[in-house]
């Protein structure tokens, strides 16, 4: 757990040596956090933690509260819950900005592969309201190319297959990486005819099995 505070009238923040260790930042006090603090963010999760950020300090939102993917001093990613208020004066000024950043990559929320949610979330899904297609998808012959090529290779290959699922799944689709090379996709709300043409452009894009349909 790691906690940082900003004196919005300078800009400076202090972050705790905690932070400053494990983050590899420059020290406790930093100028223009947000920016510093972006350098450190994901470029795929980005956009979510500026719009959210700036819309504290811009005064839209009144809390700062945004998931995504951090870098660390090793320089491996990490995903983090980034919690924060302003405190105002008794003008209605922001004078304050503190907040507290948890880990939760240790929960198994998110696969820390290809960044998908696991299955442990599928508990939060809402299935009594909505009704929907299962479809289990796995890769053929994917042990084959571990045996051959090695497990670096095996991960670039997941990755990129986890990408080509999200990018072909319809608003409101859930896509959880599921164990190994099977992924599971939710299609809340979805005819039979749009999770076939789904199918049927994967299996153009890639070579994919449909393990089962529930």
């Amino acid at each position: 757990m790691f906690t940082y505070m900003c004196d919005m009238k300078t800009d400076v923040s202090r972050w705790s040596k905690a932070a400053v260790d494990y983050f590899g930042l420059a020290g406790e006090y930093l100028e223009d956090a947000a920016n510093v603090w972006g350098g450190h963010v994901h470029p795929d999760d980005l956009k979510i933690y500026m719009e959210d950020i700036e819309g504290v300090f811009s005064g839209t939102k009144k809390y700062h509260d945004c998931q995504y993917r951090a870098r660390n001093a090793e320089g491996g990613y990490v995903w983090v819950e980034c919690k924060g208020s302003v405190i105002r004066d008794e003008e209605g000024t922001p004078i304050i900005f503190a907040g507290l950043m948890t880990r939760i990559d240790g929960q198994s929320k998110y696969d820390s592969l290809t960044g998908l949610l696991t299955t442990h979330e599928t508990r939060y899904l809402d299935f009594a309201s909505r009704q929907g297609i299962a479809l289990l998808i796995g890769m053929d012959g994917f042990r084959k190319i571990i045996s051959n090529y090695g497990y670096n290779i095996g991960d670039e290959i997941l990755i990129k297959f986890s990408r080509e699922i999200s990018d072909l799944c319809k608003p409101g689709w859930n896509v959880l990486r599921f164990s190994g090379d099977e992924f599971l996709v939710i299609a809340f709300a979805s005819g039979l005819q749009e999770v076939k043409d789904f199918y049927k452009e994967l299996c153009r894009k890639t070579d994919v099995v449909i393990l089962e349909v529930y």
